[in-house]
């Protein structure tokens, strides 16, 4: 997701950033505070600073043992979630893992007050300050949302690295999937083996580790991976600002083969997040100018057109991460823009294939979604399970739900 400082400054009044502080912190008694070490949770009325402007904030704190976990919710125009995740206290102040759009936030408490300091990309700064609201606990939902476990705990899903886009191969046996640090700057496509019942440590790909590569997919028949890389184009030497998609096929020895790059396909915008039907037909993520705004899913087919899907997948926000079933019957992708039953920041949704037609997208609801960002969604090609990606525990993790009547076209 992207913060658009300019969006803000249409929806939100201005006000002076020391006034509002001082204001806040006189209220709370802060101002007198040295800090010292207050492990309190709860639910915290907060006061977020951007240069000149001030928005309000919300922030629900829930301690677990010495760690804290919960969400800040920032009113940017619409309400924009930050997923933390502290691993206790360094001095008198709480350092926190944040999910996207943030990069990091600091607390520092004394009592029942706060002040700290919220990074976003770039290097821009918001400053909070806060009080904590008496007799205010932290949301049973927002509890809830939490009790999902991410797939494959310190093994394919780790605390220390984020994990995103999982793929499997058609058996099951084999995953692969984007790995990166917080900095998000590089990701790099990992694979683990599932050998007698237990995964094992995940390796680079053979094709990966020179330049940033993400979002692997596997054909249905499993004789074909995409994925997408800023590695040079062919007769270019430098690696891009963008990303392309590329391709490798299966070798008879069971290896993959050399990258090939997909000339049909790209376009001077990043292209990435490809998904493929048994037909190979292409599904994949694109901000080419031809679409409706931002991130758009596309679709190239075997007579060569790359069509826009159009307007009831495709909006003025960003539409991200279609899966699409082998057979065309469904597809399931991201988005931040708020159909029915939105929960959080990116979302995932389903759309059915109804003669040849998308029918409007369904939410896929709790625990799926949460207030974070969910996408990189890939069903298993026994169709038993969903895997998926959130940063509900920052960084993301690869999450695993079994289908059940998740994907039945109740429309018809």
């Amino acid at each position: 997701m992207e913060i658009k400082i300019s969006r803000i400054r249409q929806r939100v009044g201005r006000r002076g950033l020391a006034g509002n502080a001082t204001r806040l912190l006189a209220l709370t008694g802060l101002a007198a505070c040295t800090g010292s070490q207050a492990p309190i949770d709860g639910v915290y009325e907060v006061e977020a600073s951007i240069g000149e402007m001030t928005l309000p904030a919300n922030l629900e704190l829930d301690r677990v043992g010495d760690n804290y976990r919960g969400r800040l919710t920032v009113m940017m125009g619409d309400p924009v979630h930050f997923a933390l995740r502290s691993d206790g206290w360094r001095d008198d102040t709480l350092e926190f893992s944040t999910g996207s759009p943030a990069i990091s936030m600091t607390l520092t408490m004394s009592g029942d007050s706060l002040w700290g300091v919220l990074m976003l990309p770039g290097g821009t700064a918001v400053n909070l300050a806060g009080a904590r609201l008496a007799d205010e606990t932290v949301s049973v939902q927002l509890l809830r949302q939490f009790d999902l476990e991410a797939f494959a705990p310190n093994v394919v899903s780790v605390l220390d690295r984020g994990e995103a886009f999982p793929a499997l191969s058609p058996g099951g046996n084999q995953i692969y999937f984007s790995a990166y640090d917080e900095s998000f700057a590089s990701q790099t496509t990992m694979s683990a083996q599932l050998i007698n019942g237990t995964w094992t440590a995940p390796e680079v790909s053979s094709f990966s580790g020179q330049f940033s590569d993400r979002s692997p997919t596997v054909s249905p028949d499993g004789t074909r991976l995409l994925f997408a890389s800023t590695r040079p184009r062919p007769g270019e030497g430098e690696a891009r600002g963008s990303y392309d998609l590329w391709e490798v096929t299966l070798n008879a020895n069971g290896t993959w083969g050399e990258p090939r790059f997909l000339a049909d396909v790209n376009s001077d915008a990043s292209d990435y997040q490809p998904s493929l039907t048994e037909e190979g037909i292409l599904y994949f993520t694109s901000k080419r100018e031809e679409g409706f705004g931002g991130q758009d899913i596309w679709v190239a087919r075997a007579n060569g057109s790359v069509e826009n899907l159009g307007p009831m997948i495709n909006s003025d926000g960003d539409e991200i991460s279609a899966f699409v079933a082998h057979d065309e019957s469904y597809l399931i992708f991201a988005t931040s823009t708020a159909h029915d039953g939105h929960a959080g920041n990116d979302d995932l949704y389903v759309s059915f294939n109804r003669d040849g037609q998308w029918a409007a997208p369904r939410n896929l609801g709790l625990p799926i979604n949460s207030f974070a960002n969910e996408y990189g969604a890939f069903v298993s090609r026994d169709g038993q399970y969903l895997y998926f990606t959130s940063d509900r525990h920052p960084p993301a993790n690869i999450y695993r739900v079994a289908v059940g009547e998740l994907l039945m076209d109740r429309g018809r």
